[in-house]
């Protein structure tokens, strides 16, 4: 503020807001449930005043809660003129200014969000190139009393003083004095584990949560390839502290990027990405897309109506992602800033992501059953260690402890027979897209890899003859090794098994009939050989044996 000018200016004094009663009353009733919400306004302030840092202080021992920037800061009439105008629609801005921002703000509510949250609201603003401190300290109490929404009747106290910062230095610093009980008691709880939903963090993490996911923020560092996709090109991002920890954008852990494109719909613009955990997104508030205009959050992620198709999608709840409006929508921004007018470009957009999701939705679900495939047929003592395996090389996508398992070897039909345990594993993995598959009949000891992925090749090694891979069955507590093998059912007595005690081996006839119905592999193998075992030195061993086969037969397929 130039000297000169200053001097005409008393250097105390009142201010009168000048507001339009409709935005009040929006206020009062809970335009921003979430005091967060608020709180994002006035750094959206701060974005919009060429800001780079802002920093928030939690000051709750003195109930307060303390915003600062260095943005341009502002004088007199910058704060008389724009920051006490409330409710004065502005065209949105069409060029960048120096930042290469586009301003965010454009229903003027500004410093208006966070006062039904608190009893004052002190701003303390210096601008760059002035020498002077402009300070004001605007009172809450009455704004929102039950029938008063009049705050023209409510003066603003101001006060100027001489400023020891730099002359091309501005800051601007916004205090919320006395802030509500119950919001001091929340944000001083705090929860590590995940949630299903954001109201059951904690109050500090919820906080935290909600900032990171509206404001104009960056990607996590370790994201370089989502920094990237979304820059805006000659455009400075804007730094957000709080309680001096760096905040950057929500992803959730372990996701991988399953799409990332642009598209056009009449007059708009966007940019896309769409990710999964292989897990279900937690907390819940964080499924679905995100929509952002001008970088800034535009209400939380949606599925874009999909649930409404009457189609239940299982996996809708492991995709998260964003979509950034490059261009359009400017003029069709509800003023709640949570959703569109619904045109029809916007009709088009959301059809376009109600098919993305659907489709992704369907990949994923078909990836779950290929990969419970592999799991199922893994052998029990290598389980894990292959499973993690070919997590690790990126074979199969979702861990083995999302899948209800049967815990014993499952066997798989081909045209009716029985495979061995390598050949189903095998099986399974040809479903892997990217990867073939190799045996190999290099022996192998116990301790050794039963198999092996070589990333360069993207091949998936199966060493056949590893120990793992002996079929065993127990009966009578007693481990016995399969083989299978092909005979007349009419040939011998035992029809569906012979056994082999002094080698301890079973070898069980893939040709008999109950092998290709609907009964359980196990429980034929059981019974067929449990007979066997139980009839050992038996005189009419043969006799009984085929007797009980044949009633096998007849219970299982009558």
């Amino acid at each position: 503020m130039p000297k000169d000018k200053s001097k005409r200016i008393p250097q105390k004094g009142t201010l009168e807001i000048k507001v339009d009663k409709a935005v009040v009353k929006h206020l009062s009733i809970g335009l921003y449930r979430n005091y967060a919400l608020a709180i994002k306004e006035l750094i959206s302030n701060a974005y919009d005043a060429g800001a780079t840092e802002v920093k928030i202080k939690l000051d709750l021992k003195k109930k307060r809660i303390i915003i600062r920037d260095n943005g341009r800061g502002m004088d007199y009439d910058d704060f008389d003129k724009e920051y006490l105008c409330i409710g004065l629609h502005k065209e949105p801005s069409r060029k960048p200014n120096e930042l290469g921002r586009l301003r965010i703000g454009t229903f003027g509510i500004g410093f208006l969000a966070p006062l039904p949250y608190c009893k004052r609201m002190v701003v303390v603003t210096k601008k760059r190139g002035s020498d002077n401190v402009f300070q004001a300290t605007i009172n809450a109490t009455n704004f929102f009393s039950k029938g008063n929404w009049n705050i023209k009747d409510e003066k603003v106290e101001y006060e100027i003083t001489d400023s020891d910062l730099p002359r091309k230095s501005g800051e601007t610093i916004v205090i919320l004095e006395e802030i509500e009980p119950q919001i001091a008691e929340d944000l001083n709880r705090s929860k590590k584990k995940a949630k299903a939903k954001i109201d059951q963090l904690g109050g500090f993490d919820k906080f935290k949560w909600t900032l990171s996911q509206y404001c104009p923020i960056d990607f996590p560092p370790e994201w370089k390839t989502l920094r990237k996709f979304f820059k805006y090109p000659g455009r400075i991002p804007m730094r957000i502290w709080l309680d001096g920890k760096e905040l950057f954008r929500n992803v959730p852990k372990g996701c991988e990027i399953l799409e990332k494109d642009e598209k056009v719909f009449g007059n708009i613009h966007v940019k896309y990405a769409i990710l999964t955990p292989y897990h279900t997104v937690k907390p819940e508030e964080a499924r679905g897309l995100q929509l952002r205009l001008r970088d800034v959050a535009i209400g939380f992620p949606q599925d874009f109506d999909v649930t409404k198709l009457g189609r239940v999608l299982g996996k809708l709840n492991q995709l998260c992602g964003e979509v950034h409006i490059l261009k359009g929508l400017d003029n069709a921004l509800m003023i709640t800033r949570d959703s569109f007018n619904y045109t029809e470009a916007v009709a088009e957009l959301y059809k376009f992501f109600r098919d993305m999701l659907t489709k992704w939705n369907n990949w994923l679900a078909d990836e779950a059953d290929a990969t419970k495939k592999v799991y199922e047929v893994l052998p029990q003592d290598k389980a894990d260690a292959i499973a993690e395996t070919l997590r690790e090389a990126d074979v199969v996508k979702f861990p083995k402890k999302r899948f209800r398992l049967s815990k014993s070897l499952i066997s798989s039909r081909r045209k009716g027979e029985i495979s061995k345990p390598s050949s189903q594993l095998k099986e399974a993995l040809k479903s892997r897209r990217g990867f073939s598959v190799v045996s190999s009949k290099a022996e192998r000891t116990k301790d050794e890899p039963a198999v092996e992925v070589d990333k360069e090749r993207k091949s998936i090694i199966v060493y056949d003859e590893h120990p793992s891979f002996l079929d065993l069955i127990e009966v009578e507590k007693k481990k016995i090794l399969v083989s299978y093998d092909k005979w007349e059912v009419s040939e011998t007595p035992y029809s569906i098994c012979k056994y082999d005690k002094r080698h301890n081996k079973a070898v069980f006839n893939t040709n008999h009939p109950l092998f290709k119905s609907k009964v359980s592999d196990k429980v034929v193998k059981q019974l067929s050989l449990g007979i066997l075992i139980l009839l050992q030195g038996t005189k009419e061993k043969e006799r009984i044996v085929s007797r009980f086969n044949r009633l096998l037969e007849d219970v299982f397929q009558g």
